[in-house]
């Protein structure tokens, strides 16, 4: 039996993610602001989260474009999940993908059972009749 789950993020919250993750991680992120996160499908089906971040001082305003891929997306997504109550299966295999232009993600859970063992969850024949 395989549980898949998809936790799609807003623009924003994908922002939020990133913000709470530069202040747990110093140099993750240049020092300044982020002005926007965005997804974007990279060369083949590869995809990344492109941050703008606006480095101003006094020389005047200045916007690095960023652009994070695989565990750089994954550790801020999953960070943002345990920062918000979001629950989130500890032995999933967790990857980054891209949904309806959100990003996303996902958890696959591979679940065995032995269906003949007399510990397996729950059988049909265990369910009581309700009257």
């Amino acid at each position: 039996m395989q549980d898949i789950r998809r936790i799609i993020f807003s623009d924003e919250e994908l922002g939020s993610a990133f913000e709470a993750y530069s202040r747990k991680t110093p140099n993750f992120l240049p020092p300044g602001k982020i002005v926007s996160c965005s997804t974007l499908v990279a060369s083949g089906s590869e995809c990344a989260v492109l941050v703008r971040i606006d480095t101003s001082q006094e020389s005047g305003p200045k916007q690095l474009e960023l652009t994070f891929r695989n565990a750089n997306v994954l550790q801020p997504l999953i960070l943002f999940c345990l920062e918000n109550n979001v629950m989130l299966p500890r032995q999933g295999r967790k990857s980054f993908s891209i949904v309806e232009g959100k990003a996303c993600l996902i958890i696959d859970l591979n679940l065995e059972f032995d269906l003949g063992s007399e510990e397996a969850p729950m059988r049909s024949e265990d369910i009581p009749e309700i009257k």
